[in-house]
């Protein structure tokens, strides 16, 4: 049987069913900064990281909070927890909104991760960006996290 990630399909050499997924989007360019600053161009351009994996069915939002953390502590070295908030979905689900500073020197990110479980799969949507960026782009940031939606028949089983 095929596998397939947008704009790649493949067969895996043995039986076979998906676990885990990863879909990684940056940005063309590096969003305006504020007319004030020093430079007219951010450095960094936003990228968005769609992850879904199998957890155990009855899996917890703060269970899934807690491995996403683990996840970011593992990868990079210094960072903050600056929120964590209650979430609710375009398709009507409830999930958890973490936001983390990121020190990446000589810059300082903002990474915000959207985190759901549809029955046996947790989806986390990541949009990291430079921590410069205005309130209207954390706004348009925010409302894509907002706008995710799982197809039941992809989705997990509930």
């Amino acid at each position: 049987m095929h596998q397939s990630i947008p704009g790649v399909l493949f067969r895996p050499p043995f039986d076979s069913e998906p676990s885990d997924a990863i879909l990684t989007l940056v940005s063309r360019r590096a969003p305006q900064r504020d007319a004030r600053a020093l430079k007219s161009v951010d450095p960094i351009r936003p990228s968005l990281v769609l992850q879904r994996r199998r957890v155990a069915r009855g899996t917890s939002l703060e269970a899934v909070a807690a491995l996403c953390v683990q996840d970011v502590s593992n990868v990079v070295g210094s960072y903050r927890v600056v929120s964590t908030k209650p979430l609710s979905f375009a398709d009507g689900k409830d999930g958890l909104l973490l936001v983390y500073e990121v020190r990446a020197t000589p810059y300082l990110l903002i990474q915000t991760q959207a985190l759901r479980v549809d029955g046996d799969v947790a989806t986390t949507l990541t949009i990291t960006s430079s921590a410069s960026i205005s309130a209207e782009q954390r706004e348009t940031f925010l409302e894509s996290l907002r706008s995710m939606r799982v197809d039941a028949e992809q989705g997990g089983n509930s």
